[in-house]
């Protein structure tokens, strides 16, 4: 298992890029969150490392229509044994966390 922190930079906030995360760390069987901050879009992904890989991919080729991808910063992380997938809502703070479930 591995994890890896993501900062995703562009136009990323507003235009559906936390739920599109959700959706292809769910399929990749990932677990950790994403959230929106002043830098752009933060994730942090766990899994298997060529699962963590092909999301990495996605995140740029897949993005949704509306967003612009600029900039993709990574770093490996201590695995923290998550299997569930949470997005966390932008604005200052709110602290509701929806849950992606892997599968």
């Amino acid at each position: 298992m591995e994890r890896r922190a993501f900062v995703v930079k562009g136009i990323v906030q507003g235009v559906g890029f936390r739920p599109f995360v959700c959706g292809i760390a769910r399929r990749h069987t990932l677990g950790g969150f994403v959230l929106n901050d002043g830098s752009g879009v933060v994730i942090e992904v766990e899994g298997e490392g060529r699962e963590i890989e092909r999301f990495a991919r996605a995140l740029v080729q897949e993005a949704p229509p509306l967003a612009q991808v600029d900039s993709v910063e990574s770093r490996p992380l201590e695995p923290r044994g998550e299997t569930a997938f949470s997005s966390v809502p932008g604005g200052t703070g709110n602290t509701t966390w929806a849950i992606c479930r892997s599968s």
